[in-house]
């Protein structure tokens, strides 16, 4: 399988290969017992591949009252299988203040997500999940050409991390219109509107 995260791009400065154990997801969630077991059993792996700042894309950050845009990282995780996705992507989300770009692995398969953050009013640290948006489940096939070549990062114009990350978020939750209109669109749709 052709390895996605070459798609993206990242800039070598910004590139990481760090492991990540469940186990320390675990501990910055404190998750149901129910939530810990599928954590435990159908996570493989978890790598932080890339940060994803104004030194490394030579985009500046973004910091407002309601969002802090300061780093994006870049995760790729390997799943056993796919069966509880939808609770696990939220959990990881959840885990990081930070946005993040998921990637997922399962078998040969592949999932992208990404979730807009903004600042918790209560407590400052930490942030709330707006919304979670992610491919369908696909293999990089002719129909994907278009769609993984917009993915590179270094051609995604932005004003500001955070408009970067919209950005991205559109170009990822469009995907699911491959297999509505059979391929990707020409003009990409604002995720709100599509949703």
């Amino acid at each position: 399988m052709n390895d996605i995260l070459e798609h993206f791009h990242i800039p070598r400065s910004g590139k990481t290969k760090q492991r990540i154990s469940v186990k320390d997801i675990i501990d910055q969630l404190n998750p149901t017992v129910q939530d810990k077991k599928v954590l435990n059993s159908e996570v493989n792996s978890i790598y932080l591949e890339g940060v994803l700042d104004a030194q490394t894309l030579r985009i500046p950050s973004y910091v407002s009252d309601e969002h802090l845009y300061e780093a994006i990282y870049v995760l790729q995780v390997s799943l056993k299988i796919e069966l509880h996705f939808s609770l696990i992507n939220e959990k990881l989300h959840a885990a990081f203040p930070n946005p993040l770009i998921i990637v997922y692995l399962i078998a040969d398969k592949l999932r992208v997500s990404l979730a807009p953050k903004r600042i918790n009013k209560l407590t400052k640290d930490k942030s709330v999940i707006e919304s979670v948006y992610s491919t369908s489940t696909f293999v990089i096939d002719e129909k994907h050409l278009d769609f993984m070549g917009l993915l590179n990062m270094s051609e995604v114009n932005a004003l500001n991390l955070k408009e970067f990350y919209d950005k991205l978020t559109d170009i990822i939750y469009s995907e699911r219109l491959i297999e509505l209109i059979g391929s990707f669109p020409r003009q990409i749709p604002n995720t709100m509107n599509l949703k």
